[in-house]
C-alpha cells in the first residue's frame, strides 16, 4: 500500500491543484501478477517547478502518461522495461519514449506525447521484467488543450 500511496502522491504533484476529481480518478489494471496503475493527462497540469525537475516540457498540446507497476502479492515495485505507442484518432502512431522515476522504494515510468483538443487517444504499452514476464496494456483516455 505504501508504493501506492507514494504513486498517488506523486500523481498528486504532477497534477498540482488544476486537476478535477473525473481526471484524477485512478486506473488500474490487473496484468497477471501485477496491478498496473496509469493515467494520461496534459503536461500543463504540471507546476512549472515539477516539469523543471523532471525535465519536462509544458505544453497545451503535450500529455504525459504515468505508469506504476506493482507485484499484485506484496504491492511492491517492479522494476520493467516499457516500450509502446500511443495512436491518434487519424491512425497517427507516437513511438513513447519512457523515463523511469526512482525513489528508493517506488518506482514509475513517465513518457511524453502529443495530441489534439478532445482527442481520444490509444495507448498499447508492453511491459517486461527482469525475470522475463511480459504485459500489453491497452487503454483510451480523451485528451483536451487548455
Amino acid at each position: 500500500m505504501h508504493q501506492l500511496s507514494r504513486y498517488l502522491t506523486f500523481t498528486l504533484l504532477l497534477a498540482a491543484s488544476t486537476f478535477t476529481g473525473a481526471s484524477l480518478a485512478e486506473q488500474k489494471q490487473q496484468l497477471g501478477e501485477w496491478d498496473v496503475h496509469y493515467n494520461a493527462f496534459n503536461s500543463t497540469f504540471l507546476t512549472p517547478e515539477i516539469a523543471s525537475t523532471y525535465d519536462i516540457q509544458r505544453s497545451e498540446k503535450s500529455g504525459l502518461v504515468n505508469i506504476a507497476v506493482l507485484n499484485r502479492s506484496n504491492q511492491q515495485s517492479v522494476a520493467a522495461d516499457l516500450k509502446g505507442h500511443v495512436i491518434n484518432p487519424r491512425g497517427g502512431v507516437q513511438t513513447l519514449q519512457f523515463q523511469k522515476i526512482d525513489e528508493g522504494t517506488s518506482v514509475y515510468y513517465i513518457a511524453d506525447f502529443l495530441f489534439g483538443d478532445e482527442e481520444l487517444m490509444r495507448f498499447k504499452i508492453d511491459i517486461r521484467d527482469s525475470a522475463g514476464h511480459s504485459h500489453r496494456l491497452e487503454f483510451e483516455q480523451k485528451m483536451y488543450q487548455e
